[in-house]
């Protein structure tokens, strides 16, 4: 009786706002004690406790296996795919040490079976673990930038080859979280620190110099949006709060004693913000999707089905959450409720963007998409726009766009009918910008 009267109450309390989601897809990997999981370089990679590390490719390729890095015993805490020398990719995992497995951190570079220890320079004795690693491009294999764990946040950059302690926290103080951006110099970190158990710091110069922020909470996730002038969104257990100027002013804008807030994500657009939630009654292990659209003015509680402890939260390159639970494994959200919606399409970009080919790798045809935002330019129509396409010896292969083009999102087609198989570079330049992505061609 007493299950049932809990059972009746929670979920008239979410009544109102929930909505049952209605496409939830299956990605495997059940029964794996699943840990932790994170997308990059047209990957997605997964941790296990105990039973090794799993990466798949991203999009709609002939690739839709998972492939086993065997660290078996490893409690994996985080893993980082990334960008790693001028062509490869690589896989940063961040680890707590056993007797059979002392290291911190090891680098499975291209996905392959055998790792190499990374985690030289880490302070065991106020280091448990690590327990969250990401960073920027880096020309060197296997190369993470930042990692935290315990009282310590170390940097190991470029050419390093031992990690350094860059912020150290007093013996009351840990690290939680992490989030560094790619394409900006600006690193966060958070977690708790002395008495209060607040910790939010930043780096705008890729961890030279660091402000201490004050959304007065302790910070279990993070994540942040924009060039040099921030929209923060941070978690603390039942709580999200946000800042909207650059971390000047805080306020909270969700808060629900039943539920247990995991993670939070911008989408790779920047126009929503996802957290995963469970709820707090052991007996009813339910997961929730929390929406908004409009800063956290107003959120859209999405009770998903999938009853089991969510434990990771990223977006694919399609703007889809991707979530992993402890036991039921990976899944893909592509419910109405987080997909982006006509109004959001007529909204003009807000930044210079060449967004990754999709599919990648791609047989013989692929989509490059890229955004051309507002402000101010030397020709008042638009902006001058080159799209070329390059070998890896840097032979100029195709031109795609020579042309003045106006503030908006634009998609090409690339065939690589008459082509070998092997990696080409697209650059996207304007007048003041310049990006570029390598894809890969299989036949």
């Amino acid at each position: 009786m007493k299950k049932f009267f809990i059972f009746f109450w929670y979920s008239s309390l979410f009544l109102s706002t929930v909505l049952v989601a209605q496409n939830v897809e299956s990605l495997g990997l059940q029964n794996l004690h699943l840990t932790t999981l994170k997308v990059g370089e047209g990957r997605v990679a997964v941790g296990t406790h105990g039973n090794g590390v799993y990466w798949r490719m991203l999009g709609e390729t002939n690739d839709s296996t998972w492939h086993a890095i065997n660290v078996k015993g490893v409690n994996v805490k985080t893993v980082y795919p990334h960008k790693s020398g001028p062509i490869g990719w690589a896989l940063g995992i961040g680890a707590e040490p056993n007797q059979e497995h002392p290291d911190y951190i090891l680098c499975s570079y291209l996905g392959a079976d055998s790792v190499r220890n990374m985690g030289y320079g880490i302070d065991t004795n106020q280091t448990p673990a690590i327990v969250k690693i990401d960073g920027f491009p880096d020309p060197t294999v296997c190369g993470e930038t930042f990692a935290i764990g315990g009282r310590k946040l170390y940097r190991r950059y470029f050419n390093d080859s031992t990690w350094e302690t860059i912020y150290p926290l007093s013996v009351e103080g840990d690290f939680a979280s992490l989030k560094a951006r790619e394409e900006s110099a600006f690193v966060y970190a958070g977690g708790g620190e002395g008495f209060a158990g607040m910790l939010l710091i930043r780096s705008s110069d890729t961890g030279n110099n660091w402000e201490v922020l004050s959304p007065m909470c302790r910070v279990t996730d993070l994540d942040f949006w924009g060039t040099t002038n921030h929209k923060i969104f941070v978690t603390d257990n039942m709580v999200i709060k946000s800042s909207l100027d650059n971390g000047t002013n805080w306020k909270s804008v969700f808060s629900n004693d039943s539920l247990y807030i995991k993670n939070i994500a911008f989408s790779r657009d920047g126009k929503k913000v996802v957290a995963t939630a469970n709820s707090r009654f052991y007996d009813l292990p339910r997961s929730y999707l929390l929406v908004t659209t409009d800063d956290g003015e107003s959120w859209i509680t999405e009770q998903l089905p999938i009853y089991d402890i969510l434990v990771g939260l990223d977006f694919d390159y399609d703007d889809y959450p991707l979530v992993a639970a402890i036991s039921e494994g990976v899944f893909r959200i592509k419910s109405p409720v987080v997909g982006t919606d006509d109004n959001s399409l007529s909204e003009l970009p807000n930044r210079f963007l060449l967004k990754q080919n999709f599919p990648n790798p791609f047989n013989p045809e692929t989509t490059i998409r890229y955004s051309i935002p507002s402000g101010s330019t030397s020709n008042e129509t638009g902006k001058k726009v080159l799209l070329s396409v390059y070998d890896v010896m840097g032979r100029k292969i195709s031109t795609l766009v020579n042309e003045v083009q106006s503030s908006g999102e634009y998609e090409v087609k690339f065939s690589g009918e008459n082509l070998p198989s092997g990696i080409y570079f697209v650059y996207l330049q304007s007048e003041e910008n310049f990006k570029s992505i390598k894809m890969l061609l299989i036949k």
